[in-house]
C-alpha cells in the first residue's frame, strides 16, 4: 500500500494534493483578485482578513450559485471573530464595510439571525446568512482594476523619478550658476562680463507672466489744443493715430519719466534708436527687444518706458517685455491705456520733457 493510500485510508489528504476549501481554490483566486484591488477599492488588510475567514467556512471550492452554502456564508460573528482572531465587534463593523463596498450581500432573515436547513441526507436546502457571490461576478472587474491601479501607481513613480532628477539637474545649474558669478564678483568685470553675468542669471529666474497695466482708458484731448513740443513723422502712421487719441510729450514725460529722462541725459551721445537699444540691453531683453522693435516705433517706445517704470517690481524683465508684446499683438492691452490720461494741465517737471519723438533712424 502506497503512503498516499494510507494517508487517504485513514482521511487524510494525500501527499500533494490540496485539501477541500484551502489555497489553490477558485474561491481564494478570487479573494487574491480582490486582496491586490484592495487599495482602490479602499478596502483595509482587516477586511481582507475577515473575507477569508469566512470563505474558508465554504466547503465548496468555487463560490457559485449551484447550491445555497456554495455562495452563503452561515457561520456567526462569534465564529469568524475566532477564526479571524479578532473581536466580534470588529467582525460587525468590518461586514457593514464589505456590504458598502459591494463585495458581500445579507441574505437573512428578517431576525438577521444566520442558520442552514438541511435534509435528512444532510444536504443544505435553506441557508440565511452572508452572500459571497459579488467576489464571483464582479471578479474580471477586480482584475481590470488592480490593472489600471497599477499602471496609474507606475506612471506616478516614474513621474515623481523624473522630477527628483530634474531637481538634481536644477541644482547642479544652480550651484554652477552662483560659483561663476561669485569668482566674477570677486575680481574686477568689465561690462561685457557684467551683462552676460545679469543676463544668465534673469533666465535662470523663475518667469513671472503677470502684466500690470492700467485700466483707465485716455481722454480723448480737444483738437484747438496745441500739441505741447510734441510733434509728429509725415511719414509715421503711429504717430498720426496717436495725434487724434491726444497723446503729447507731456503725457509721455508723465507716464515714462525715467525713460524721457534718460534720453534727455544722452541726448549727445547718439541716436534716439541707439540709446534705447543700450536701455534694453541692460535690461537683458535680447531678442525679444528685436521683436518689440518690430511692433513699431511708438510701440517700442511706450513699452520700454512701461518696462522701466515696473523694473523694480519686475522678477524677469525679458519674459515680462515679451508678454506685454504678446498682448498688445493680441488685442488685450492698447497703447494708450499705458499711458497715463491729461486730467487738467500740470506743468511738467524741467529735464523731465519728452521732446524727443519715438522715431527710429
Amino acid at each position: 500500500m502506497t503512503q498516499n493510500s494510507k494517508r487517504a485510508r485513514y482521511g487524510a489528504t494525500p501527499a500533494g494534493a490540496v485539501p477541500v476549501g484551502q489555497g489553490g481554490a477558485r474561491k481564494w483566486m478570487q479573494l487574491r483578485a480582490v486582496e491586490d484591488a484592495r487599495e482602490p477599492l479602499g478596502l483595509k488588510a482587516t477586511g481582507v482578513n475577515i473575507l477569508r475567514a469566512m470563505i474558508s467556512f465554504m466547503r465548496a471550492d468555487a463560490i457559485s450559485t449551484a447550491a445555497p452554502d456554495h455562495h452563503i456564508v452561515y457561520a456567526s460573528n462569534a465564529a469568524i471573530a475566532r477564526r479571524a482572531h479578532v473581536s466580534v465587534a470588529t467582525v460587525e463593523r468590518q461586514v457593514s464595510r464589505l456590504v458598502a463596498l459591494g463585495l458581500i450581500e445579507r441574505i437573512c432573515a428578517r431576525n438577521g439571525k444566520r442558520w442552514a436547513r438541511r435534509t435528512g441526507a444532510g444536504q443544505v436546502v435553506l441557508v440565511s446568512g452572508l452572500s459571497l457571490l459579488p467576489l464571483s461576478l464582479r471578479h474580471e472587474e477586480f482584475l481590470d482594476l488592480t490593472s489600471r491601479h497599477r499602471a496609474l501607481q507606475e506612471r506616478l513613480m516614474e513621474l515623481r523619478d523624473s522630477c527628483l532628477l530634474a531637481l538634481a539637474r536644477l541644482q547642479d545649474r544652480a550651484d554652477d550658476l552662483l560659483n561663476r558669478a561669485s569668482k566674477v564678483l570677486r575680481r574686477k568685470p568689465d561690462l561685457d562680463q557684467l551683462q552676460a553675468l545679469l543676463a544668465e542669471i534673469v533666465a535662470a529666474q523663475p518667469v513671472d507672466n503677470s502684466c500690470e497695466t492700467s485700466s483707465v482708458p485716455s481722454e480723448m484731448r480737444d483738437g484747438s489744443m496745441p500739441d505741447e513740443g510734441h510733434k509728429e513723422h509725415p511719414d509715421n502712421s503711429e504717430s498720426k493715430e496717436w495725434g487724434e487719441a491726444g497723446t503729447t510729450a507731456a503725457d509721455m514725460a508723465r507716464s515714462f519719466p525715467l525713460l524721457c529722462e534718460e534720453l534727455t541725459r544722452q541726448d549727445n551721445e547718439g541716436p534716439m534708436d541707439r540709446v534705447m537699444d543700450d536701455l534694453a540691453r541692460q535690461f537683458g531683453l535680447g531678442q525679444v527687444w528685436t521683436h518689440c522693435r518690430e511692433e513699431g516705433p511708438q510701440t517700442a517706445f511706450v513699452l520700454l518706458g512701461h518696462l522701466m517704470e515696473r523694473a523694480h517690481r519686475v522678477r524677469n524683465h525679458r519674459a515680462y517685455m515679451a508678454a506685454m508684446i504678446a498682448r498688445v499683438r493680441q488685442g488685450e492691452v492698447t497703447l494708450p491705456t499705458l499711458i497715463r490720461p491729461r486730467k487738467r494741465r500740470i506743468p511738467v517737471e524741467k529735464g523731465l520733457n519728452c521732446k524727443h519723438e519715438p522715431v527710429f533712424t
